[in-house]
C-alpha cells in the first residue's frame, strides 16, 4: 500500500544520511529531503489519517550536522 511504500522510503532516507555522516562524499541533503517530504505531502493527501505517513526530519537534510558523541548518557547533550 502508499502508506508502507511511503514510510519505507522515509526509513530508508534516515539511514542513508546516518550511513554517509562524516563520509567525504558531499551529497545535497537539503534536497533530497525536500524532494523526498514534498512526496509524503502529497501521499497524505491521498491517505486516512491513520495511515499517514511521518516526515523525513529536517536535520537529515543539514549538511553539516553538529552531531557529538559521548561515551556516556549522562553527559549527553542535544544540540
Amino acid at each position: 500500500s502508499l502508506s508502507r511504500v511511503g514510510k519505507a522510503a522515509v526509513e530508508d532516507m534516515v539511514r542513508l544520511r546516518i550511513r554517509y555522516l562524516g563520509s567525504a562524499k558531499q551529497h545535497c541533503w537539503g534536497h533530497v529531503v525536500e524532494e523526498l517530504n514534498t512526496d509524503v505531502a502529497r501521499a497524505n493527501e491521498l491517505l486516512p489519517a491513520e495511515l499517514s505517513i511521518a516526515f523525513v526530519p529536517h536535520a537529515a537534510g543539514l549538511d553539516h550536522p553538529s552531531f557529538e558523541h559521548s561515551k556516556s548518557l549522562a553527559q549527553f547533550n542535544f544540540t
